[in-house]
């Protein structure tokens, strides 16, 4: 056996514990030295026992076969998949910006189990408990990561099916008021919630307004909430360019009302998220809402 194969799972092709926790190894020397976050997602598989008992284990195996494959659609490129127990996977996520983006990731799997496995034309739905550590809170190097991220599997699986906790209770907290203000986003740009709030430019030699700058606002069961507080959770979960849109919109919508009301014409100017510019055909997002508002 070659030590590729040694560090290789036999039925899934990911890395074994012992290749995880060298890459693990790594990753954490790379954090420290660069002041970065890195987090460990451990999972456990619900009731893999019982279905080897009851369909066999060749169908067991043929479920985590397709089980990793999905996993590995909701993680990037970058992160890493291992299997080191028999229903057992570990997560690596070398960097992320926020302790919460883990929880993303952690959700985005339960989004996509909510889906069926079909296995030997039978379709069978799987759920799984998560536990995630954060580094450097959650400990300084492989061994204590992985220990309080199976310590923080343990409280998930009180906790029910698809559910995941952190090892630190704070972080559970936070990620979970991030989960409703995702949630509380969507409805606000279905029920257009925002606001805008137009900040004057002047010309300092003759005191006359000369331009505004677009600002949104989000006016949330009576009071204003700030673009730091909701704007970086709309560019990470792709609503801002739908925000992006409404609000150019309405600052052109504004302007045309202003003019008819006899106003001097003057600049309006909007921000525009970068993923517009990956997203979208920018000088036809403007000219069609230009020819829209007149």
């Amino acid at each position: 056996m070659t030590k590729n194969t040694a560090y290789r799972d036999p039925l899934t092709g990911l890395p074994t514990k012992e290749l995880f926790f060298e890459s693990l190894t790594n990753a954490l020397r790379l954090a420290e030295r660069n002041k970065k976050t890195t987090a460990v997602l451990f999972m456990c598989v619900d009731r893999l026992k019982l279905i080897n008992d009851t369909l066999g284990e060749n169908y067991g195996n043929k479920l985590l076969k397709t089980l990793a494959k999905r996993i590995r659609s909701c993680i990037r490129k970058s992160d890493i998949l291992a299997r080191p127990g028999r229903d057992e996977f570990v997560i690596l996520l070398p960097e992320i910006k926020y302790a919460e983006d883990a929880a993303l990731i952690a959700r985005k799997i339960f989004t996509s189990l909510q889906m069926p496995l079909t296995l030997k034309r039978q379709k069978l739905f799987v759920s799984v408990y998560i536990g995630v550590s954060v580094y450097p809170n959650d400990g300084s190097n492989a061994r204590n990561l992985l220990n309080t991220s199976y310590t923080a599997l343990q409280h998930a699986r009180k906790l029910g099916k698809n559910t995941y906790q952190f090892y630190s209770p704070e972080l559970t907290e936070k990620a979970f008021e991030r989960m409703v203000l995702e949630n509380a986003l969507q409805f606000a740009l279905k029920n257009k919630e925002f606001v805008i709030h137009y900040q004057p430019q002047f010309d300092l030699l003759t005191g006359m307004i000369i331009g505004v700058e677009a600002l949104v606002r989000w006016q949330r069961q009576g009071d204003l909430v700030y673009p730091k507080r909701f704007l970086y959770i709309m560019e990470e979960t792709g609503q801002i360019a739908e925000l992006g849109e409404w609000v150019l919109l309405a600052a052109c919508s504004h302007n045309k009302e202003w003019q008819k009301m006899g106003l001097k014409s003057v600049r309006v100017a909007v921000n525009i998220s970068a993923r517009h510019f990956h997203e979208q055909d920018i000088p036809h997002l403007v000219s069609r809402i230009l020819g829209e508002t007149g």
